[in-house]
């Protein structure tokens, strides 16, 4: 990885790692509602199971064209910083538009403008993040954990603060904590990528790169074996007769196994590399899906959440360390955000659109298909640690 720009970037590395959790901190807070209880939201707009799985899907096809143009631009003009604070502010106006309405159509258009401005925020913020790990010899999974300390404070609190309660507390509540990361932002250290001293690659090179398209592979997979959980599980759950307090829990619980794990990403980083924790993960998602499909009881699925640690939070560490050591100069951003784009976005996309109709004709069985998407995960992995040497990709 090319030594990053450290010019304008003050105070101790303490003080740039606080800034760096603040920045998660909020971020994650808004996550942390929106991603149990949003469907919710939407439900109370009059959208039905199909509707609300393709408009969140549509919403990543959207993220997948316009987010890698976006983080090509902040790689040619080496800035991260005041990108972030133009699209955080941005976000939180297209958010606004969700009050304005009540039916799909009126729910498309600021879905539309979110999926553009707000998915870009975790790729540069992430890409920020690892160049001052790297280059203050910090670590990124100390910093980001607290990101999922306040989901879990989201997800949990969330959960007992709407019991019984008007949805569109769920969009009041987003919006107020799109507006503390736009705040945030403006206290990001001024990283800055290295000069490369050319015009820079194609990220078309990037993207017939076969590596690269097997870590996308696997990843995309494993993400986006999340979709049901992540569209109908506050749904699901409901149904099945669990309480306010019970959902926001499930949703908590496997969060804390995340915190654990990104506390000592060190320690599992250099012991299992990223390709070899990747595999973990959809492994882990495989059996996750599979109880999911099989049991609503509780403490089933208590058991189950725990799995959330593997199969978020160690996939995550592995993409991070294999985006970071795998860019080519000039395109740590695109790399980056290539994989927010199409690993995560356009796979959970697709997820997402198809979720609502497993779901509506299948049920809670549609966590079985998932579980099949995390075993073509496993196998992607596999080859992606055969043929990874673990250095920056040859274009």
């Amino acid at each position: 990885m090319t030594a990053p720009d450290q010019a304008g970037v003050g105070g101790s590395s303490f003080s740039v790692s606080a800034r760096l959790a603040g920045f998660y901190g909020t971020l994650f807070l808004g996550v942390g509602i929106h991603m149990p209880y949003f469907p919710l939201f939407l439900q109370s707009r009059g959208l039905d199971a199909v509707q609300i799985g393709f408009l969140l899907g549509a919403a990543r096809w959207a993220q997948m064209v316009t987010s890698p143009w976006i983080a090509r631009v902040a790689d040619r003009r080496r800035e991260r910083k005041r990108p972030l604070i133009l699209l955080a502010v941005a976000s939180m106006g297209a958010f606004a538009l969700y009050g304005l309405g009540h039916g799909f159509a009126a729910m498309l258009v600021p879905a539309m403008l979110t999926a553009i401005l707000f998915p870009p925020l975790m790729p540069l913020g992430d890409n920020l993040t690892m160049m001052a790990a790297y280059a203050r010899k910090l670590d990124y999974g100390r910093i980001r954990l607290w990101g999922s300390v306040t989901f879990i404070v989201a997800s949990f609190g969330g959960g007992l603060l709407l019991e019984g309660r008007d949805p569109i507390l769920v969009w009041i509540m987003i919006l107020g904590c799109l507006g503390l990361t736009a705040l945030s932002t403006l206290t990001l250290p001024n990283m800055r990528p290295a000069a490369t001293g050319g015009p820079g690659i194609s990220m078309w090179r990037l993207l017939r790169n076969r590596v690269y398209l097997l870590f996308l592979f696997s990843a995309g997979a494993n993400m986006a074996g999340h979709t049901v959980l992540y569209a109908f599980g506050t749904l699901h759950w409901q149904a099945a007769g669990l309480s306010g307090g019970q959902i926001g829990w499930l949703w908590a619980e496997g969060v804390i196994v995340e915190i654990g794990l990104f506390a000592i990403s060190g320690t599992l980083i250099a012991r299992f590399g990223p390709a070899r924790l990747l595999q973990l993960a959809c492994l882990a998602g495989v059996l996750r899906w599979t109880v999911m499909g099989l049991s609503t009881d509780f403490w089933v699925l208590v058991a189950s959440q725990v799995l959330h640690g593997v199969t978020f939070a160690v996939a995550h560490l592995a993409a991070m360390h294999f985006l970071t050591r795998s860019a080519p100069p000039g395109l740590s951003a695109t790399t980056q955000s290539l994989y927010t784009a199409i690993g995560s976005g356009a796979a959970m996309g697709v997820g997402l659109i198809v979720s609502g109709y497993l779901y509506e004709w299948f049920g809670g069985g549609a966590f079985f298909f998932m579980a099949a998407l995390c075993l073509a995960g496993t196998a992607g992995a596999v080859l992606l640690a055969r043929r990874w040497d673990g250095e920056a990709l040859r274009l």
